[in-house]
Formats: C-alpha cells, structure tokens, sequence
C-alpha cells in the first residue's frame, strides 16, 4: 500500500483561533512542534498499518517547511 499524508495545522487537538495557525504569532511554535509530534508519530504508525510506501508533504500555507515528517 502507498500512503500520501499532506499534513496542514488547521484542525489540530487544542487550536482555538486562526491566529495560532500564523508563523508570527506568539503562540505558533507551541502548535507547530505538536503538529510535528503529531505528523512524526502517524508516519512511524503507517508500516504497522501496511504501508510500503510513504510520502509526506506539510500542507500548511505555500508548504514552506522543509523538513522531513519522519
């Protein structure tokens, strides 16, 4: 099986206001580096799950992060 995640931060557990989606706003790097944990452990669940194949994309804004989900 081949799983395609493209993970945004809009939704996540415990965001309440737009603003906290924003890079600039204070509040940012709390929701960012749990979207990262989040994004980390649904990658490393997916062979479990029967994935072969994985790719992941940030698909928060123009998907400006580069760093791997895993």
């Amino acid at each position: 099986m081949k799983l395609f995640i493209s993970a945004g931060i809009e939704g996540r557990a415990g965001l309440n206001f737009t603003e906290e989606t924003h890079k600039n706003e204070g509040v940012y790097q709390k929701y960012g580096e749990e979207k990262t944990r989040e994004d980390v452990f649904g990658c490393e669940a997916a062979p479990a799950a029967g994935a072969e194949t994985l790719v992941g994309k940030d698909g928060h804004g123009g998907a400006p992060n580069k760093k791997p989900l895993a």
